[in-house]
């Protein structure tokens, strides 16, 4: 079969989809991949479906691959990409394997798009970096990333990245990606990379702040250059990047900021190399919208850095600058100053009572120094509770869990008041900051338990529908599992751990009541068959015995549902009776009329010489003679009803000791029989 347009997959696949599928037709082809349209026969819900193109199903091995990064995908369920509808396993799709998706029928650059306010736009650039990161987290690749695969799953949805290339981490075209989106990578090597999907988000920054002729307006200079035009821009030298006046003509606050970032996105911020993934990029852009600096940070450090702060996250209050040298050092100074010049204050005064005024003097300067480390001490303990506080905020600590809010509360209730006493009575401040500290990493301790457990239930959720999607076809109770397991990994995006887990508990229950009830099924069937105490015909046992073993065998690999169909097949095949057809039979010998006439026989010759694909000197100048029509006797004979089955005949050599005529002349092996 050719890869064309109209026929990329083979008849076996196309009939395997057909079972799940309704008007399966091919939509696009991208990498090594076809994405076919469809409608799920279950619910009628629109989707859309990546299988091997038919070149590359033809290596296992990049099949296999492609299978791999099919299950992966499956398993991120996030947000910003296409939700997952059905990841198929069964046996047809074990040579090509096959993932439908949601369909996401609504551009999200539609119409309407470029006279919305700059922030709303900035929204869904990030939204395109949210689902970028999602993607080199998991070790995926876009691949053909452009305006036209950023959709919506309805109006107002947020936005999801559609049509990924999937090749098989091999070289391939990527068909559906303008040029004004690839880089010069991309362009010679045709293998795009982590790399390559920044850049391409970043041209698509370009068109989202200076609109659809913004990549060549960036690229050539003049909008509406053709494709020949930008790939001779895009191989040739760089030119220079757009400034901020340029991207925001009407001015905004952080106009240069995202002009850098996106420079360098595209690799044309001097001095800066470009971000290697997405996570990077995003937390660069994020800095940008919350008021910091964009750091300028290496692919090396990128792969080290902390997680980003939340953005609801309250920043630690920095301490008061103080100008000058500190009170506590300047009375260091002067008691120095008095301890130098006391012996000469004696001498010149000579008064017992200016003794007991230095003295005095000196208490008043030891308890000065006190407070003033004291109030250090208080402070140091104030920083290191802000700071801890902060980070625990930062990890989730208000949404991981009941027990990580109260602790961070009680951090955030202790380091107020330490906060307003820490003038006054800096040892009651200190203690009051030691005592926010504690509650402070006593959550941060309940946020990384809260998110252990949640990763744990996610897995064991993970676990649970791979073993019901293997006992049973999809129904509305494993419908409602998927959803459950789908809302938790939101809640758990959104940092609300323990919420997650809960989540995840109930699908796991749900996924194994799936589980349960077809092997419920699937027993009560094998239950059956074994207690089955009638007589069936000799070769309908036959036949149930192979649905029995087959059965067995689903059975024990936990395919529940297939199992029950095979038992219920065997139980089909043991109830059909013995039956013994009625003998039609006749003694009177008959004289029949065999072979052609001499005009078909003519005929047959002639259409040797007119239709067959061979030189006329091969074909014969008439048939034998032995075709030509002739009477003959027709002796009697018995025919049965039906086939002579297995059963049947061993019953017959039974009775008779029958041996073929290959068996008696030693031409045939002998095997034991299938007993009934």
């Amino acid at each position: 079969m050719q890869d064309t347009a109209n026929n990329v997959i083979d008849a076996r696949l196309s009939e395997a989809l057909g079972a799940y599928f309704n008007g399966v037709t091919l939509k696009r082809s991208v990498g090594d991949c076809a994405i076919l349209s469809g409608v799920r026969k279950q619910n009628g819900a629109p989707v859309s479906i990546y299988t091997p193109h038919f070149n590359a199903a033809k290596d296992d091995t990049i099949s296999a691959e492609i299978g791999k990064a099919f299950a992966t995908y499956d398993k991120l369920g996030h947000p910003r990409l296409q939700a997952t509808e059905r990841l198929l396993t069964s046996r047809a799709f074990k040579k090509t394997p096959a993932l439908a998706v949601l369909a996401c029928p609504v551009d999200a650059f539609d119409e309407a798009f470029d006279t919305l306010p700059v922030e709303a736009r900035l929204t869904l650039f990030d939204q395109v970096l949210e689902g970028l990161a999602a993607l080199h987290g998991a070790g995926l690749i876009h691949g053909n990333l452009a305006p036209e695969v950023v959709r919506r799953e309805a109006e107002g949805s947020p936005a999801r990245l559609t049509d990924l290339t999937f090749s098989g981490d091999r070289p391939t075209t990527v068909t559906g990606q303008p040029p004004a989106y690839q880089s010069r990578h991309v362009i010679n090597a045709a293998q795009p990379r982590a790399e390559d999907d920044v850049h391409a988000a970043g041209m698509l920054g370009y068109r989202v702040l200076m609109g659809p002729e913004g990549p060549s307006k960036v690229l050539t200079g003049a909008p509406g250059a053709d494709n020949e035009a930008i790939v001779a821009a895009i191989l040739g030298e760089d030119r220079e990047a757009p400034t901020g006046k340029d991207i925001f003509p009407e001015g905004h606050s952080k106009a240069d900021q995202i002009a850098r970032l996106l420079a360098r996105m595209t690799g044309r911020l001097a001095n800066a190399a470009p971000y290697s993934n997405a996570d990077a990029t995003r937390r660069a852009f994020q800095s940008v919208l919350s008021g910091q600096a964009a750091p300028e940070v290496s692919a090396a450090s990128v792969a080290t850095a902390a997680p980003a702060a939340s953005a609801h996250a309250p920043m630690a209050t920095p301490a008061p600058t103080r100008k000058g040298v500190s009170p506590a050092t300047a009375l260091v100074l002067f008691g120095g100053f008095i301890v130098s010049t006391a012996a000469a204050c004696y001498l010149f005064v000579q008064n017992g009572d200016l003794t007991a005024e230095r003295d005095l003097l000196f208490d008043r300067y030891r308890e000065q120094v006190r407070k003033f480390d004291a109030a250090d001490a208080a402070h140091g303990a104030l920083r290191a509770a802000d700071k801890a506080l902060t980070l625990g905020i930062a990890e989730g600590a208000m949404t991981a869990s009941t027990e990580a809010q109260a602790a961070a509360e009680a951090a955030k209730a202790a380091l107020s008041e330490a906060d307003a006493q820490v003038r006054d009575t800096p040892e009651g401040a200190e203690t009051l900051a030691v005592a926010a500290l504690a509650d402070a990493q006593s959550a941060l301790g309940l946020v990384a338990d809260a998110r252990t457990s949640a990763a744990s239930a996610k897995d064991a959720s993970l676990v649970a529908a791979d073993q019901a999607r293997l006992a049973a076809t999809e129904t509305d109770a494993w419908g409602a599992a998927r959803e459950m397991a789908l809302n938790a990994n939101t809640l758990f995006e959104g940092q609300e751990y323990a919420s997650a887990a809960s989540i995840w508990g109930e699908a796991i229950a749900a996924y194994d009541a799936v589980t349960d009830a077809a092997r419920l099924a699937a027993e009560e069937r094998q239950s059956e068959v074994a207690s089955f105490a009638g007589e069936p015909d000799p070769a309908a046992a036959i036949l149930a015995k192979s649905y029995t073993v087959r059965g067995d065998a689903a059975y024990g690999e936990g395919r529940f549902s297939e199992a029950e169909t095979l038992y219920q097949a065997a139980l089909t095949a043991l109830s059909t009776e013995r039956s013994t057809p009625e003998a039609v039979s006749s003694a009177e010998t008959r004289s029949v009329t065999i072979g052609d006439s001499a005009a078909a026989m003519s005929a047959a010759v002639n259409l040797c010489l007119d239709e067959a694909p061979i030189d006329d000197s091969a074909c014969p100048s008439a048939r034998p003679d032995g075709e030509a029509a002739r009477d003959a006797e027709l002796a009697p004979y018995s025919l049965d009803m039906t086939e002579v089955s297995a059963g049947d005949f061993a019953a017959f050599v039974d009775a008779t000791g029958y041996r073929t005529e290959a068996e008696a002349n030693g031409k045939a092996a002998i095997f034991n029989r299938l007993e009934d």
